[in-house]
């Protein structure tokens, strides 16, 4: 095959993916055995303006073998994954009372924590989509619980939508590929 028709051919069938092409789903729930927990109002899956999927990091590990050193990966545990999701705010306030709702199950008014089972959402779900909107890949961030939200200001010299910047840490995660499109 020519140089020509494999060029052809590659930018025939190469495919790029869209970054705002996927929806966030946040599955909440009460685990068994525990106190009820405040409920926010669900967040529509298209209420996140951007998502930050995390990757496992690693770290170089060294030992040595009498006067050979061997270098191999570890799982960095000290970092963790942290799940960023980017938030409009809507005129009733929701994303707000999520924030508010996330921060409550981890401290109490009077300033006393919860126990940690009390303070995770069981799922959070990322799809991310083809133009022509089917699932391509599906992300499950298992077992988030809040980290922070970064303030937000309200200024009459600003006239951008007013977003919530909030971080979870994410237990693990699992990923279901892409199913085959070449049949």
């Amino acid at each position: 095959m020519s140089v020509q028709n494999s060029l052809r051919k590659v930018y025939k069938e190469k495919t790029i993916q869209n970054a705002w092409q996927f929806m966030v789903y946040l599955d909440d729930y009460t685990p068994a055995g525990s106190a009820p927990q405040e409920l926010f109002i669900p967040l529509e899956p298209y209420a996140a303006r951007a998502v930050t999927i995390p990757q496992y990091r690693f770290r170089k590990e060294s030992m040595d073998f009498n006067t050979l050193g061997k270098q191999f990966p570890v799982f960095d545990t000290r970092q963790g994954l942290d799940l960023r999701i980017e938030f409009d705010e809507d005129f009733v306030g929701r994303t707000a009372r999520m924030v508010r709702s996330l921060q409550r199950r981890i401290m109490n008014m009077d300033g006393t924590y919860n126990p940690p089972n009390t303070s995770k959402i069981n799922k959070i779900r990322v799809d991310i989509l083809s133009p022509s909107g089917i699932v391509t890949t599906r992300y499950w961030f298992n077992g988030c619980f809040f980290i922070e939200a970064e303030d937000f200001i309200f200024s009459y010299d600003s006239s951008e939508n007013i977003k919530f910047v909030v971080t979870f840490s994410v237990d693990y995660v699992t990923i279901e590929p892409a199913p085959d499109f070449n049949g």
